[in-house]
């Protein structure tokens, strides 16, 4: 993915932003494409289905009734200084539709479009689940740490 995809043009367009009031997250292109492309072509053996209102990202069919959401491609987040945000299944995958036999689950990035027509990457809430994340406006920084956030 070209770091171009996520600076801020001359025109002060695109950039990154991290923002909890988001569900998923929102890739311009081309980031979008080339993750949906490398995250398609590793989960050939899962049940391809349509999209929904929410999105038409990747959506998949899986047996309802298991615990765990299928085994995704890891995917990573890489920010300035070899800073690194690993993603958990939970956060790559988000579940839209239930029947008693069948769970929807898709693929929690949407395609944001260019940064020509307005496009912005944003980390939405899914992808910060089980981090913490501190925002230091005073140095216009932002931290992020693994966390164990499940309650007992």
């Amino acid at each position: 993915i070209p770091r171009s995809a996520f600076k801020i043009d001359r025109l002060g367009n695109g950039g990154t932003y991290f923002d909890s009031g988001t569900t998923v997250s929102f890739l311009v292109e081309p980031a979008h494409t080339a993750l949906v492309e490398a995250f398609g072509r590793r989960v050939l053996h899962l049940n391809r289905t349509s999209g929904s209102d929410f999105t038409n990202e990747l959506c998949y069919d899986v047996a309802a009734g298991y615990s765990r959401l299928p085994r995704a491609p890891l995917v990573t987040l890489h920010f300035k200084n070899n800073v690194d945000m690993e993603l958990r299944e939970a956060s790559v995958w988000v579940p839209l539709a239930r029947t008693p036999q069948v769970v929807t689950i898709c693929l929690a990035f949407v395609n944001a479009g260019a940064v020509a027509q307005g496009g912005v990457n944003v980390i939405g809430n899914y992808q910060q689940q089980d981090y913490l994340i501190e925002h230091d406006l005073e140095r216009s920084r932002i931290g992020f740490a693994p966390a164990n956030c499940v309650m007992d």
